[in-house]
């Protein structure tokens, strides 16, 4: 079995001897999917890329861009799922069937009706242990 960290709010949680609590199962696969989905693609494969999506002083989204988000935000989360999956596969020591995940089992981005600049995401994975994990969120350009 592997332990990470708890991280809540982007802070270590400590228990009260003052030793940082660390969590495993499906609470651990939970957190490592609410981090692969909210940050850049980084050198090692890991990460969505969703947040490279909302626009920059450098012009982020031109050029038509905006009228794809949807299946922009789509494609990175599915691309992204695959390269954690191949992530994970590298190395399986100690990674229970139920911290593996074993697909994307569905993926819906959407414009909201009432605001054009507001996209809400929402991704169900599969563990390999028969578990489904949803994620939601949303984003303004």
């Amino acid at each position: 079995m592997s332990t990470t960290f708890l991280i809540q709010n982007g802070d270590a949680v400590y228990d009260v001897s003052g030793r940082p609590q660390t969590i495993a199962d499906n609470q651990k696969v939970r957190q490592d999917i609410a981090e692969f989905l909210s940050v850049e693609v980084q050198p090692s494969g890991f990460g969505a890329g969703i947040v490279s999506l909302i626009d920059t002083d450098s012009g982020g989204l031109s050029d038509g861009a905006n009228a794809n988000i949807d299946f922009a935000i789509r494609d990175y989360i599915t691309s992204g799922t695959t390269r954690f999956i191949g992530l994970q596969r590298k190395n399986l020591k100690n990674r229970p069937t139920n911290e593996q995940i074993s697909g994307l089992d569905f993926c819906t981005a959407t414009q909201s009706a009432t605001d054009p600049t507001l996209y809400i995401w929402q991704a169900a994975f599969s563990t390999l242990d028969g578990a489904f994990i949803t994620k939601t969120g949303s984003f303004n350009l």
